[in-house]
């Protein structure tokens, strides 16, 4: 990911602010659901060695609460 093509943005974090870029995804998956152009933020190394899937993939979704497991579908 070209990621310093991406807008600058300052994001706040536990560990205080962090300097992060925002791009457009053409493409995420997860297993058997994909989603299209991806709005995401980007944390300049050192980073979080996880990670986060935010609203901007996750709002094109279902969410189902199956007893202890949350299952996403996608629509």
């Amino acid at each position: 990911i070209d990621y310093e093509s991406g807008r600058k943005s300052l994001s706040s974090t536990a560990n205080g602010n962090v300097r992060t870029y925002i791009v457009t995804l053409e493409k995420v998956s997860v297993e058997t659901i994909e989603v299209d152009n991806v709005v995401a933020s980007i944390i300049q190394d050192p980073g979080p060695s996880e990670i986060l899937l935010g609203m901007s993939f996750l709002s094109n979704l279902e969410m189902k609460r199956v007893g202890s497991t949350m299952e996403l579908l996608q629509r």
